[in-house]
């Protein structure tokens, strides 16, 4: 059995729902849960952000972004958060 992973003020796995682009971010400043977007979903990267904590990160070229599924993937992380 896989356990889910525990998200923390530390700890923003992108992957914790199983979304491409959209994922909880626990927030100590909003208190409470703020929305991340993805936009490097292959974590390649063009910029050079001296502020950058993207683990593996490689340097290139981001995919093309899925438009749709991104609107799918935020309305639906939404409607869960607000109405549960």
């Amino acid at each position: 059995m896989t356990s889910k992973p525990t998200l923390t003020t530390t700890d923003h796995a992108r992957d914790a729902v199983g979304m491409t682009y959209v994922y909880p971010v626990i927030s100590r400043r909003a208190g409470g849960v703020s929305v991340g977007i993805n936009l490097n979903p292959n974590n390649a990267c063009n910029w050079r952000c001296v502020y950058c904590q993207v683990p593996n990160l490689v340097r290139g070229t981001a995919p093309v972004i899925d438009l749709a599924l991104l609107e799918h993937e935020l309305t639906d992380f939404l409607q869960q958060l607000l109405h549960g």
